[in-house]
């Protein structure tokens, strides 16, 4: 539940009791993670987006030492070891969606190290304490329920009824009929799929965030412009900033 405050009580900041769906999802480096457990400590990273599309806030799990990516954060791989471990905040993520939501993975991706095994999955999330990597205990958003994935809708099952048995009937010797030719059916001309119309975005909007693409690097360009409230309060533009696709936001204005 939201926190119930008086008119003289300070707001935690954190966000909180939440439904999220995980988009964007990726491993990368995290400053704040890296400046305690070094520059090139792997995390992983998704941005969370509510039923609506708005943004809500996003997750940073570490994933342990040794992990190195070869696809851009797409995937991650260690010279050693063949999965993550349980000792890592991403492995604990892992085992929490796993074993104690009992969530079927298999039916979602690869495995825990494709990050986009995790794209569209929704969960509500709450903060929990834990122990970061120096000691201390923090408030970590983490899953407590699992909503499914985004766009599909659970399918109620149809009662079956038992037939009724039925007096039998003696058979009918029916006149023979004629064939009739049917007229040959014209196929019918459908339009050609095109493109995804790109979003409708206000002129000094797009000059801006067009400026922003051509400066910034990909995670820092959406990190600003999730910020902006123009940008969160138009879906369409925020689902083409946070693609990574060539026809996303970020590369197509990089000229």
């Amino acid at each position: 539940m939201p926190e119930q405050l008086g008119p003289w009580d300070v707001a935690s900041g954190f966000v909180d009791d939440i439904d999220g769906y995980l988009y964007n999802a990726r491993f990368g480096v995290q400053e704040e993670y890296g400046a305690v457990a070094g520059p090139d400590q792997l995390c992983f990273l998704a941005d969370l987006l509510n039923a609506e599309g708005e943004a809500e806030g996003h997750v940073v799990f570490s994933v342990g030492s040794g992990w190195k990516t070869a696809d851009q954060g797409a995937s991650i791989y260690h010279d050693v070891k063949q999965n993550v471990v349980k000792t890592s905040r991403y492995g604990e993520f892992v085992l929490t969606v796993v074993q104690k939501l009992g969530v079927d993975m298999n039916q979602y991706g690869e495995n825990a190290l494709v990050a986009a095994s995790w794209e569209g999955l929704g969960f509500h999330w709450n903060l929990q304490k834990m122990k970061t990597v120096g000691g201390e205990d923090k408030d970590v958003l983490f899953p407590t329920k699992f909503l499914g994935k985004a766009g599909e809708v659970e399918a109620e099952p149809t009662p079956v009824e038992e037939p009724v048995a039925q007096p039998p009937v003696k058979p009918v010797a029916k006149p023979v009929a004629k064939p009739v030719a049917k007229p040959v059916a014209k196929p019918i001309a459908r339009p050609a799929p095109g493109k995804k119309p790109a979003p409708v975005v206000e002129p000094k909007l797009d000059a801006q965030l067009s400026a922003m693409a051509k400066s910034m690097a990909l995670e820092a360009f959406q990190k600003a412009a999730l910020k902006m409230a123009a940008v969160t309060d138009n879906p369409p533009l925020m689902a083409s900033i946070l693609s990574e696709e060539p026809t996303g936001y970020y590369y197509s204005h990089r000229g």
